[in-house]
C-alpha cells in the first residue's frame, strides 16, 4: 500500500512546529481497529481538518515495542478482567534509535495517563519483556492541535520465536481531552465505525500465547482479525 498517495492531500506539519504546551494529560482514548480499505475511506475525508506530521522528512514512521510484566502476567490479567485502574510498562524504540521507558496507566474515568524515561530504558524490578510488536506509524494532528490522530498499518507481533501479521489491520486512535467536536470522531459514527478497546499488549498475548486465558478478547480478535 502507496500511503504516501492517500496523504498528498494533507497539509504537512513538522515535529519542532508542534507547540511546547503539547501534552494531553488526562486525555481520553479511543480506539478503531479497522480494514485496510475502511482506512483509506476515513483518510479521505480528513484532510480538511487535519494535518499530517513529517518528521526527517518522512510521514511513516517505524516504531518497535517491547511490553513487559510480571512473570506471572499481572498486567495482562488486570486488563483482562476489566481493571478499572490499571498500567502497562513498555520500551518504545523509534526508527532513529532513540528509545524511551513509557509507563501507560489508565484510571476509572478512562483517562489515559502517560510518563516517559528517557534516562532509564531498562526494565523494573520484577518484570520481564513478554512481547515485541513492530508497526509503521501516521501521526495527524487537528489543525488547533486539540487532538491527535495515529495511524497504525503493519503490524507484526512476536514472542519466544513466533509471529503473527495482519497487512489489512488497521488501528485509528483518537488522542485528547474533549471528543464530542471531534470531526474524526463524528466521521466515524457517520461511517458506522464502532470504537474497540484494542490493546496491542493483549491482542499480541492473546495470540501468540494459545493456553492463556483469553476469553474475554475472542470477540475482538473475531470481529478484527477472523480469528
Amino acid at each position: 500500500m502507496k500511503w504516501d498517495q492517500v496523504l498528498n492531500e494533507f497539509e504537512r506539519c513538522r515535529l519542532e512546529d508542534l507547540p511546547a504546551e503539547l501534552v494531553y494529560s488526562g486525555r481520553k482514548d479511543i480506539k478503531y481497529p479497522m480494514n485496510l480499505e475502511q482506512a483509506i475511506e476515513v483518510l479521505s475525508h480528513l484532510d480538511s481538518n487535519y494535518r499530517v506530521m513529517s518528521y526527517q522528512g518522512t510521514l511513516i514512521q517505524h516504531y518497535c515495542t517491547d511490553y513487559f510484566d510480571t512473570p506471572d502476567l499481572v498486567y495482562y490479567l488486570d486488563h483482562h478482567r476489566g481493571k478499572l485502574n490499571r498500567e502497562k510498562q513498555r520500551r518504545r524504540t523509534y526508527q532513529d534509535g532513540t528509545s524511551f521507558w513509557e509507563v501507560k496507566s489508565k484510571n476509572n474515568r478512562g483517562q489515559t495517563i502517560k510518563t516517559r524515561n528517557t534516562n532509564r530504558v531498562e526494565a523494573s524490578d520484577g518484570l520481564i519483556q513478554q512481547l515485541h510488536v513492530e508497526y509503521d506509524r501516521i501521526t495527524l494532528f487537528s489543525k488547533d492541535f486539540s487532538e491527535k490522530i495515529t495511524v497504525d498499518v503493519n503490524l507484526c507481533f512476536s514472542r519466544n520465536h513466533q509471529e503473527f501479521q495482519d497487512q489489512h489491520l488497521i488501528v485509528m486512535e483518537s488522542k485528547g481531552t474533549s471528543h464530542h467536536r471531534s470531526p474524526f470522531n463524528v466521521l466515524m459514527r457517520e461511517l458506522h465505525i464502532r470504537p474497540n478497546g484494542f490493546s496491542k499488549y493483549c491482542v499480541g498475548m492473546a495470540l501468540l500465547f494459545p493456553l492463556l486465558k483469553s476469553n474475554n478478547f475472542k470477540q475482538l480478535l473475531r470481529s478484527t482479525l477472523n480469528i
